[in-house]
């Protein structure tokens, strides 16, 4: 529980310093790429190189965590139906929301801080699913919502922004290291594993700081069944699906964290890109990070860490 109360101060250090030290955007965009090009693959390429890949892969945990994706969204569509005069885009957000937390920037930090190199396989593995699947489908979908004046992306160049991800990248990369038995020279490691140290702390930094803290009260009628979906229908999801298949109660454990993540920072900056529905999704993602505080303590406080 400690662990979750400092995680959370560094997401709160990271909103001050952005209204405080520093208030120009572009240097907290600048955080933010060496974050997901340098910090957060140096943390996932060290990890997996060091890491047995004799262990049993969670496919239990991935079974429900892809269930709960699917739950998330069907279930937040049917809640949505109860919001008269919804636009198509609108409600799009609302399932891309539902079913994509934030697990690069809040969730792998939790359950490496929580339980250590442990937890680096399915913790991993559930960043590559939200990279491969989430990421995809909110560059097409928001995409084909955008502005007249803005071209939304080829099917081809969908395939690119998942296939030019760091992370994935990086845990081929260190699965290869991994299954190869080659020494790990501390020339090569030996900075990759300082720029690892740096990957959490900064993440949740600026995570914060990109925080968007606009809100209007009038987006709440159309957010609530996101958010209602992203911090309690997805993790009973999961939990429900989990219990069924047996998942090991720590896979279980894992994956019911990543689940209770808010929604993810990714959607906020991809509807910027695309002009769509950016004041709904500034109060998703403002909202479900403030209600995940309590969600995710629960969980944790359940789990007795």
């Amino acid at each position: 529980m400690t662990n979750l109360v400092s995680l959370f101060i560094l997401v709160a250090v990271g909103a001050l310093l952005r209204r405080v030290a520093i208030p120009d955007a572009h240097q907290v965009r600048g955080l933010g790429l060496f974050v997901y090009y340098a910090a957060l693959p140096a943390l996932v390429a060290h990890k997996m190189a060091f890491l047995d890949l004799g262990v049993a892969m969670p496919w239990g945990m991935i079974a429900a965590y892809l269930a709960s994706m699917a739950g998330a969204v069907v279930l937040t569509y049917l809640l949505s139906l109860a919001v008269r005069g919804m636009a198509s885009d609108r409600r799009h957000v609302l399932l891309l929301a539902a079913m994509a937390p934030n697990v690069g920037y809040v969730g792998l930090p939790i359950v490496l801080s929580a339980f250590g190199d442990r937890a680096v396989l399915p913790g991993i593995i559930i960043v590559l699913i939200e990279n491969v699947i989430t990421v995809g489908a909110m560059t097409a979908v928001l995409g084909s919502h955008a502005r007249k004046d803005t071209h939304p992306p080829s099917a081809a160049q969908v395939a690119k922004t998942i296939a030019t991800s760091p992370l994935i990248a990086a845990s081929l990369i260190g699965t290869a290291i991994s299954l190869s038995g080659l020494p790990k020279p501390a020339l090569i490691f030996g900075p990759m594993e300082l720029l690892a140290q740096a990957a959490i702390p900064v993440a949740l930094i600026v995570l914060g700081a990109s925080l968007p803290l606009r809100w209007r009260l009038a987006d709440l009628a159309f957010a609530w069944p996101a958010m209602v979906g992203k911090l309690l229908l997805q993790p009973a999801v999961f939990l429900l699906v989990a219990l069924l298949l047996a998942v090991p109660e720590f896979d279980r454990t894992v994956g019911l964290i990543n689940v209770a993540c808010p929604a993810a920072i990714n959607l906020f900056l991809v509807s910027n890109r695309y002009q769509v529905q950016q004041d709904v999704v500034a109060t998703l993602v403002l909202m479900t990070t403030l209600g995940s505080v309590a969600t995710m303590t629960a969980l944790l406080w359940m789990a007795g860490l």
